[in-house]
């Protein structure tokens, strides 16, 4: 069990190094591989659910309830900020994000949310809304 210390340490740490949200392409989103602490199995029963979600209701991909949470590094956030003509202070209006363009090389690495990806994915989705944080180096 995490004491108030840990909890305060990795609350810190998060907000250190929390950038702001922005729509991302999801060709541009990874999940680390399978067995990573935290990570969930990869079930397509759970991708099936959301589609048919979807379906009723909407992907709601932009909606802040459902972003997903990525590591970039300084690189990338700075090349993309300059590439998509957009500053700092944009990235910290999650009621109008930018979208955000990248190299087609660049890959971020999401923290949860494969499965609704995934779904998004199939459904056509071409975007999401992410929340960004540094990677730490």
């Amino acid at each position: 069990m995490a004491t108030n210390t840990e909890l305060e340490r990795v609350t810190h740490q998060r907000m250190h190094n929390y950038r702001g949200c922005a729509i991302v392409e999801i060709r541009h989103l990874v999940f680390e591989e399978e067995g990573v602490l935290g990570s969930k199995p990869f079930d397509q029963r759970n991708v099936q659910d959301l589609l048919q979600t979807f379906e009723m209701v909407g992907c709601q991909n932009l909606e802040p309830e459902h972003r997903v949470s990525v590591i970039i590094s300084d690189e990338a956030l700075k090349n993309s900020l300059e590439r998509s003509q957009a500053t700092q202070n944009l990235l910290m209006d999650c009621v109008n994000p930018p979208t955000l363009k990248f190299d087609d090389d660049v890959r971020l690495v999401c923290i949860h949310g494969k499965h609704r990806l995934t779904a998004g994915e199939l459904s056509g989705t071409t975007t999401w809304l992410a929340d960004l944080y540094l990677d730490g180096k």
